[in-house]
C-alpha cells in the first residue's frame, strides 16, 4: 500500500486518510483511516489543513460507464469550445487587417469582448487552461497564437493578483503583440504560422513594426510598449533594443512568459510542441535568467497543479493519472496506474510522452 501526502484541495471522495490530522491546538480533527467525504473537505478546508496523508483507492470497474458519460460531455465541450474559438480568430483577423491595412483605430470594445466569449466557454480557470490545451493541435496560426497567449497572460495576470486595469492591458497586450508580422506577404492567411516568420527573417523586426503600426492609434502606452518590448529579456538577449528588463512595464514582464510558453507547447509542421511539463521545465531551468522570476514562479506553479488529476501516456506506452507534483522537478510527478503509483523522478527510464484529455 503506497502513502501519498496530498495537497487537501486535491483530494476527492473514496481517497482514506491513513494518518490523524490535527488542529493548531493539537485536538484531533480526523482521524486515521477516515474515507474522504464532502464533510470531511470541508472541515479539513475550514481549519486550514494544507495537506493530508492518503490512500488513494482507485475506481472500481462499476463507474467506467459514468467515465464514459464525463468523457462524452468533455468531448462536447471541446467542440463548442472550437467553434466559439474559430469565430474570435475571424474577429481577431478583420480587427487587425482593418488597422494594417486601413489604418483604422484599435476596436477596444470588440476585442475584449472576443476574448469574452471565448472565456465563458470555459467553467473555471482549470477548465480554460485544458480547453486552450485541447486547441494546441490547431493553434499555429497568427491569430490563434495571439489569442492564446492573450488568456495565458490574462491567467497569469490574475494570478499575481494584478490591477484590474492591468489585467485589462494585458489581455490587450497579448491580442496586439504580432502585429507586426502583418507586414510581411501571407501574413494576414491563417495559414501563417510564426516559424514562417522566422523562416522569412522578418521575426526580429516585427516588434519593432507593430509598434510602428500602433504609435498613433487609441491604445494605452503601456500595451505599445509591451508590444515593442514583448521579446526582451532580463539578461539583455532579447530584441530589438537588447535592453533589460529594469525599465520594462509588468505588462510586458508577464506578456514574455505567456508569449514563450504558447510557443513552445504550439505543434506546428516540422517544429513538434513540447509537452507542457517540458515547455514549463525549459522556462525554470534553461530561461529563468530572462524572464521575471516572480511572475515565471507563480506561472508554472499554477498550471502545473492544474495536471493533477489528468490522465498521461508514458514513454512505455502505459497510461496513469497524475497524483502529484514533484517540485523538486515538475516534469516528473507522482503517477498512478491501476494500484501501482510510479514516482518518475526515480524511475528515469520513463517519461510523460502526452497529457490526454
Amino acid at each position: 500500500m503506497a502513502l501519498i501526502r496530498m495537497k487537501t484541495h486535491h483530494i476527492k471522495k473514496g481517497m482514506i486518510i491513513k494518518t490523524d490530522v490535527y488542529n493548531r491546538s493539537g485536538v484531533i480533527l480526523v482521524p486515521a483511516e477516515t474515507p474522504v467525504t464532502g464533510e470531511v473537505f470541508e472541515l479539513l478546508t475550514k481549519h486550514f489543513i494544507d495537506e493530508v496523508v492518503i490512500e488513494y483507492v482507485t475506481e472500481p470497474a462499476s463507474v467506467t460507464n459514468i467515465n464514459s458519460e464525463k468523457k462524452r460531455i468533455r468531448n462536447k465541450k471541446i467542440q463548442e469550445f472550437k467553434q466559439t474559438y474559430q469565430v474570435a480568430e475571424e474577429t481577431l483577423s478583420q480587427n487587425l487587417k482593418d488597422i494594417v491595412l486601413k489604418d483604422k483605430d484599435v476596436d477596444i470594445p470588440a476585442l475584449l469582448h472576443l476574448l469574452q466569449t471565448v472565456i465563458t466557454k470555459s467553467d473555471n480557470e482549470l477548465s480554460l487552461l485544458d480547453l486552450l490545451h485541447s486547441m494546441q493541435q490547431d493553434a499555429g496560426s497568427l491569430y490563434s497564437h495571439s489569442i492564446n497567449v492573450s488568456l495565458y497572460a490574462q491567467l497569469l495576470a490574475r494570478w499575481a493578483e494584478l490591477s484590474a486595469e492591468e489585467i485589462e492591458l494585458v489581455s490587450l497586450a497579448g491580442l496586439l503583440h504580432d502585429i507586426g508580422h502583418m507586414k510581411y506577404p501571407d501574413a494576414d492567411s491563417l495559414t501563417f504560422t510564426l516559424h514562417d516568420g522566422l523562416e522569412k527573417n522578418c521575426h526580429e523586426q516585427h516588434p519593432t513594426l507593430g509598434y510602428r503600426l500602433l504609435q498613433n492609434k487609441n491604445v494605452d502606452h503601456r500595451i505599445k510598449q509591451a508590444v515593442l518590448t514583448h521579446h526582451e529579456r532580463f539578461d539583455e538577449s532579447g530584441f530589438p533594443l537588447g535592453v533589460s528588463f529594469v525599465n520594462i512595464n509588468q505588462i510586458t514582464r508577464v506578456l514574455s512568459i505567456a508569449d514563450s510558453y504558447v510557443t513552445l507547447i504550439t505543434d506546428e509542421a516540422g517544429h513538434p510542441a513540447l509537452t507542457p511539463f517540458n515547455a514549463m521545465k525549459q522556462l525554470q531551468d534553461t530561461d529563468y535568467k530572462k524572464y521575471d522570476y516572480k511572475f515565471l514562479t507563480t506561472f508554472i506553479e499554477h498550471v502545473s497543479l492544474n495536471y493533477v488529476q489528468h490522465e498521461v501516456l508514458l514513454t512505455d506506452g502505459r497510461i496513469g493519472t497524475i497524483l502529484m507534483i514533484n517540485k523538486s522537478d515538475i516534469t516528473r510527478p507522482l503517477v498512478q496506474i491501476g494500484n501501482l503509483y510510479v514516482d518518475l523522478t526515480k524511475q528515469k527510464d520513463v517519461a510523460i510522452e502526452k497529457i490526454l484529455l
